[in-house]
């Protein structure tokens, strides 16, 4: 059985994402986690300074309770495993320790979304969890729709991809969603239009097997808006990228591909982590 980490501070962006990852994982063969990451004031009793801990333990997961009460009846019929579960310290540190300790498929939370990826991120708790994250995380914007999702837009020129198995949770998200894989590559007018043949597409073919994908090479003077369209054009669509190092995001935000992406918009990011 699968297993999906949404992390939540009870704000309503938290309460859509965790509505859009019940959408979009569905009722069958998932378990879901909703977790709140809380701190205590420091006391120099240890005895005292547990007492509070458990104290504020019982409160947050009483509202967690809750929140799973609203989300359950915002639902209606439906009916999904969701376990709630409290843990102190920083968001970043509890979901690495939750994620270890039960073997986490995916992470989804929310974002504000207001304007661009780098400034709400940066400094965010959501930044700090997809940074440090070892499973995939999904960032759903506050403005994110609920809908079926048709497409997964992955934002890559495939150059830097040894193994296709680093792709294999978007695959199996496709197949489970029955949704096409769009492989983008924005270039500068400089740069000509020809396709860069990084990975033969046979090996594609073999890989995807019956997922529909198709490759696109988009020439524009700006990367990140050329991207933005694109990813804007499809309907119901997650934007996907590929995080392989620690600096990663600090890299792509210097080379100015995704600095005004998606979490302004109504897509969802999906990051892998390679």
């Amino acid at each position: 059985m699968n297993k999906i980490l949404i992390p939540t501070d009870f704000s309503e962006g938290a309460r859509s994402a965790a509505l859009y990852a019940l959408a979009l994982f569905g009722e069958q063969e998932y378990q879901y986690f909703l977790t709140n990451a809380f701190e205590v004031v420091p006391h120099e009793n240890p005895s005292v300074l547990l007492k509070m801990m458990d104290d504020r333990k019982l409160e947050v997961v009483a509202r967690l309770e809750e929140e799973k009460k609203e989300i359950e009846e915002t639902l209606g019929d439906k009916t999904v495993k969701l376990e709630c579960l409290a843990e102190v310290g920083p968001l970043a540190n509890v979901v690495d320790f939750l994620v270890k300790k039960y073997g986490i498929d995916f992470i989804v939370m929310g974002t504000k979304g207001a304007s661009g990826l780098k400034e709400v991120l940066i400094g965010s708790n959501t930044y700090d969890v997809i940074h440090e994250a070892i499973c995939p995380v999904i960032a759903v914007p506050e403005s994110a729709r609920v809908r079926p999702t048709a497409s997964l837009v992955f934002a890559s020129d495939l150059t830097d991809i040894q193994d296709l198995a680093v792709l294999d949770p978007m695959r199996s998200l496709a197949r489970q969603l029955d949704a096409q894989v769009q492989i983008v590559t924005v270039v500068a007018p400089e740069e000509g239009s020809i396709a860069d043949q990084s990975l033969e597409r046979e090996a594609l073919n073999q890989y995807f097997g019956t997922i529909k994908y198709s490759l696109h090479r988009i020439v524009h003077e700006s990367i990140h808006e050329g991207l933005d369209q694109f990813v804007q054009a499809q309907e119901g669509g997650l934007l996907v990228v590929l995080a392989r190092e620690k600096d990663w995001f600090e890299r792509i935000f210097a080379r100015n591909l995704t600095r005004k992406i998606a979490l302004h918009t109504t897509v969802p990011l999906f990051v892998l982590r390679g």
